[in-house]
């Protein structure tokens, strides 16, 4: 048997070592974890903003390693990514194994509130995108919509929804896919 202590200026070095490697590799991870963040922004539909804006990440270390979590931290967010209904399946379908697992997790999951809460949601966007509104020549203004008017349009999308779904609008997962690329090619990771 063959034994060997490795000690003084080498173990400084390897500890040199392993430390700028992990700085390196957390270097990294923050480039990869502001990116996504970044082109998931840039993806995502846009209403009032809250969606986007509910895109973040932080980076957990540990005496073990590290690892990034990045979340779009409004209760709509799979739905908006991974669509509903028929649209839900034909997307997740195209999503590798461990998305598909995640995309399932929020299957029949309707989110807070019950359908009357739904219309209600729906009557506040069919009011600032006037919807069902029409139009005054004289004026050059769209005419105010009545609360039945809204309610009339904000009822008919819930139950289009309801009954087929809504596309998907993938935002995280592209940007996800598109920047580990990046990241593995920087680590030397293949």
């Amino acid at each position: 048997m063959i034994k060997f202590e490795v000690k003084g200026d080498l173990r400084k070095a390897i500890a040199a070592a392993t430390k700028s490697t992990e700085v390196r590799v957390e270097k990294e991870l923050s480039v990869f974890a502001l990116n996504t963040v970044r082109d998931a922004q840039r993806k995502v539909p846009v209403d009032e903003g809250a969606l986007k804006n509910a895109i973040a990440y932080e980076i957990k270390k540990d005496g073990k390693g590290m690892e990034v979590l990045i979340t779009a931290a409004k209760f709509y967010a799979p739905f908006v990514e991974f669509g509903t209904g028929r649209f839900a399946a034909e997307q997740v379908a195209k999503l590798p194994p461990d998305w598909q697992t995640y995309a399932a997790t929020f299957k029949g999951s309707g989110g807070p509130g019950d359908f009357d809460d739904f219309v209600i949601k729906i009557m506040a966007w069919v009011k600032r995108k006037g919807v069902g509104a029409t139009y005054n020549v004289a004026t050059r203004r769209k005419n105010r919509q009545s609360k039945d008017e809204l309610q009339s349009a904000a009822y008919a999308i819930a139950l289009s929804i309801i009954r087929n779904g809504s596309p998907a609008k993938p935002f995280l997962w592209p940007a996800y896919r598109d920047n580990k690329k990046k990241l593995l090619d920087k680590l030397g990771v293949k």
